[in-house]
């Protein structure tokens, strides 16, 4: 039996000017309950165990995300527009526990009161031992909900299971805590002609999917496919797929990001290849990824596809509407129209942000290829933000170090000789935008040297990670 309690949070829009801000800028004041709120009714020790992620959300846009633990009020400055605050609740464990979404207008010179819902879910966690209760998973047997929250205690090898069925529906999406716990999952295979296809289907806004491997996987199948899920509004964190992944809208690590999902700190060493919207983490990106890296070849095949579809195939994204940041890939990219090492396509609303190719070579295929191609996105219309590609890098055949073009397709030239096996060059703040580079706090720069990359951290398994540049 799960106990769930209902919190009531008012948070204070405050707006303020202090000494040296705009007079646009306000402050959001969240005082987060503890063991000395009476409206808790929790105990003071699992109260004071909970901590708190407030998300602050922008035109789609994550701009600052801050944690606290339970009793602290926090103090955010924010400029004046339209915001959504994503508030996540976790328990001592990393669980997520409870969550609530609110939407606040920040208008200069005044004060209004905002109220957080939180249901605060005390219940058991399900724990996973074996193939067949990992099968269980969603089905609602035993309390084994799509709502649930899971933790795998071991390595699972899907070797005799032939076709897998995937969690969560665009009906029914997974909507609770897959916890890998470090373990990873291996063999996993599906072949069918299913749309939504992948470990899960269908996450869920509230699902999350976190510190999970998944190896040697075999996926042919329809429309949105990746390895974790096929597609994702919710949040996949320090999680890596390797194997081979065949479908229209592919990705190595979810086919479609959907708005206000975040795919952070993933890698992929997958093959991906088919259709339309293809890329080396997503194939469709509306929502955000980030700190993230793709090695595998992605590889478009000409074949038939529908009308709602567009040929896109990067190395890291397909196509991409959302925000894309500190991300990089090494991959050979292949296909027809909207062709680039990192993304195919960059929409009008898409931002690219302190990425880089460093792809060996971009290939322009089939009988009637059009011209957008470039070093880092095939076709850029949106926002780019200090992109940079080796230099030469080949290019439809030929080797090019050309800069900018249309919609900076092509970046600024890194010196592949000299610049991006030092540490010095991811590290430097004056390099990236923001003055932000890329952060110790995600990225393990330790064996840069020869031709070999940063990695990520607190990944899982034990299997070592091994990027490296084609010379």
């Amino acid at each position: 039996m799960k106990r769930v309690i209902f919190l009531f949070i008012i948070a204070a829009l405050i707006i303020s000017c202090p000494l040296g801000e705009s007079s646009k800028t306000g402050t959001l004041v969240i005082k987060l309950p503890g063991s000395s709120d009476s409206r808790s009714a929790i105990s003071d020790e699992y109260a004071n165990s909970l901590r708190f992620k407030i998300d602050c959300i922008l035109d789609g846009i994550l701009e600052k995300s801050i944690e606290a633990r339970a009793g602290n009020t926090i103090s955010i400055s924010l400029p004046e527009g339209n915001w959504k605050i994503s508030l996540t609740v976790y328990n001592a464990i990393d669980m997520i526990v409870g969550s609530d979404v609110v939407n606040v207008t920040v208008i200069a010179g005044r004060m209004s009161s905002v109220p957080i819902s939180l249901k605060i879910d005390t219940g058991d966690i399900f724990y996973i031992y074996t193939v067949q209760e990992l099968q269980k998973v969603g089905t609602g047997t035993d309390g084994w909900t799509l709502s649930a929250n899971y933790r795998l205690m071991g390595d699972i090898d899907l070797t005799n299971v032939a076709n897998w069925t995937a969690i969560g529906s665009e009906l029914s999406p997974f909507n609770g805590m897959f916890d890998g716990n470090d373990n990873v999952i291996s063999m996993l295979k599906i072949n069918n002609n299913l749309n939504d296809q992948g470990l899960f289907g269908y996450i869920g806004v509230n699902g999350t999917v976190k510190k999970l491997g998944l190896e040697d996987v075999n996926i042919i199948s329809g429309r949105h496919v990746g390895g974790i899920a096929g597609n994702n509004r919710g949040s996949i964190i320090n999680s890596y797929v390797t194997g081979y992944i065949k479908g229209g809208c592919a990705g190595g690590i979810v086919g479609q990001n959907i708005a206000g999902a975040f795919i952070q700190n993933c890698y992929s060493e997958s093959i991906v290849t088919g259709n339309d919207n293809l890329g080396g983490i997503a194939g469709l990106n509306y929502g955000t990824v980030e700190n993230c890296y793709a090695t595998g070849n992605v590889t478009g095949n000409n074949e038939y596809i529908p009308s709602e579809a567009s040929r896109t195939f990067g190395g890291v994204l397909g196509n991409n509407s959302g925000m894309l940041r500190y991300s990089y890939a090494t991959g050979v990219i292949s296909g027809d129209q909207h062709v680039g090492g990192v993304v195919g396509h960059n929409t009008a609303s898409g931002t690219v942000r302190n990425c880089v190719a460093l792809n060996f070579s971009i290939n322009r295929t089939g009988s009637n290829p059009d011209t957008n191609f470039g070093r880092i996105i095939g076709n850029s219309q949106g926002t780019t933000n200090n992109i940079r590609a080796r230099s030469p890098m080949t290019v439809d055949g030929i080797s090019i170090n050309t800069v900018g073009g249309t919609g900076n397709r092509n970046g600024d030239n890194i010196n592949f000789a000299t610049e991006w096996n030092t540490v010095a060059f991811w590290t430097t703040p004056g390099s990236w935008y923001g003055g932000l580079p890329w952060s110790t706090n995600n990225w393990d720069f330790s064996n840069i040297g020869g031709n070999n990359l940063p990695i990520l951290k607190d990944m899982p398994g034990i299997r070592t990670q091994a990027p490296v540049v084609t010379p």
